[in-house]
């Protein structure tokens, strides 16, 4: 029997012959985008694949998913007015001597620990200008997760060398499936030694990572094999006036 080939040119579609797992495990060996653009050239899945809203990796010890969601993949308020967020590539911020990135990665208990690349992995990011009021959120589908498998959340970043009113307590949350709303929990985007507040309530607490960005987590929760979906929220515990400095990747 004769293989089944594409009608375009008479290219076959490796995606519809390597199982999912094959092909994550080749993406999961390279960049995700260089793996891609090799793919892309006998495969259109994978060319959008690498020019969607998630980056995806797979954790070398425990074997499991884990997504990088970008800014276009989140809500942010008052992110399309142009006086408050601007989106610009990564290249043109570092020219501003300005560039920082952060980002909402989820990752699977283990520590199988999605770690941020110095390369960018997204070609825009949203850059805080000046705003009253932060609140980002971003959603997943658990069936892009590996099932039976608790997962991490984390907000990685790090601040724009101008940035005002960051040390000021935040709102972290997450929800999965049909859970009921459940209490925020507090949470500071700057370490204690930077921050102008003197005292501060318990709450958690950002920390420096090897590759010199910042990270705090929102929470966590375990996948079964559920469809579902999964809520994640930082947004500000009190207004300490304008803001800027962040710079959402």
């Amino acid at each position: 029997m004769k293989k089944k080939k594409e009608e375009k040119g008479g290219e076959m579609d490796i995606t519809k012959i390597l199982p999912k797992e094959c092909i994550a495990e080749i993406i999961s060996r390279t960049s995700f985008r260089h793996a891609c653009c090799r793919l892309s050239l006998v495969s259109e899945a994978v060319k959008s694949a690498a020019d969607s809203k998630l980056s995806f990796a797979i954790d070398k010890l425990s074997r499991k998913k884990c997504y990088m969601l970008s800014t276009r993949a989140l809500t942010i308020i008052w992110g399309d007015n142009p006086r408050q967020w601007e989106w610009i590539s990564p290249a043109q911020l570092r020219l501003k001597a300005q560039f920082k990135a952060h980002f909402v990665s989820l990752s699977a208990y283990g520590r199988a620990q999605l770690r941020l690349a110095v390369q960018p992995r997204f070609a825009e990011v949203a850059h805080l200008l000046n705003v009253r009021w932060l609140d980002i959120q971003g959603r997943i589908e658990t069936q892009f997760l590996s099932p039976n498998t608790t997962y991490g959340a984390y907000f990685v970043y790090t601040t724009g060398i101008h940035c005002n009113n960051l040390d000021y307590p935040v709102n972290l949350y997450l929800r999965t499936g049909n859970e009921m709303e459940g209490e925020a929990s507090i949470g500071y985007l700057l370490p204690r030694k930077v921050s102008t507040v003197p005292l501060r309530p318990e709450g958690r607490l950002s920390h420096w990572r090897k590759d010199q960005w910042m990270e705090i987590e929102i929470g966590e929760f375990f996948n079964g094999q559920d469809d579902g979906v999964v809520v994640m929220r930082l947004w500000e515990n009190e207004d300490p006036g304008w803001k800027s400095g962040l710079v959402v990747h």
